[in-house]
Order: structure tokens, then C-alpha cells, then sequence
């Protein structure tokens, strides 16, 4: 199944692409409310978006969203 993770807030509230290291959390819509999927940390980015993903593919959901 493809996970898709959408930076649009985080982008919208910070100004840029998510990146570098720190805490991250990932969440989706359920319901109209967030509801967490993942929060890994402290890493960069790349290797958290990698963690939530396999975490989205395991409960069956398609996308996620980036916390900001």
C-alpha cells in the first residue's frame, strides 16, 4: 500500500520543507479530528517520515500528515 505523507502545514506554518533533526510528529484526519499515527524522535526527518510510513502501511493508512 502507498503511504502519502503531506507537508503542507508544516511548510505553511514554518516557511519550508520539513528537515534536519528533532522530534516529528505524523497524524491524519478521522472523523475531522487529528489523530496521532506516529511521533518518533529525536532523528532527522527522513528516517521519522520512513518510521511513520511503515507505521501508516500497518493499520492501513494511506495518508498522513507532517505535525508543526
Amino acid at each position: 500500500m502507498k503511504v502519502t505523507v503531506d507537508s503542507t502545514d508544516y511548510r505553511n506554518t514554518h516557511g519550508h520543507s520539513p528537515e534536519g533533526n528533532g522530534n516529528w510528529v505524523f497524524y491524519r484526519w478521522l472523523n475531522q479530528r487529528m489523530q496521532t499515527v506516529a511521533a518518533v524522535g529525536p532523528m532527522n526527518y527522513s528516517e521519522a517520515k520512513a518510521e511513520a510510513v511503515d507505521f501508516a502501511r500497518i493499520y492501513g493508512i494511506s495518508e498522513i500528515f507532517v505535525g508543526s
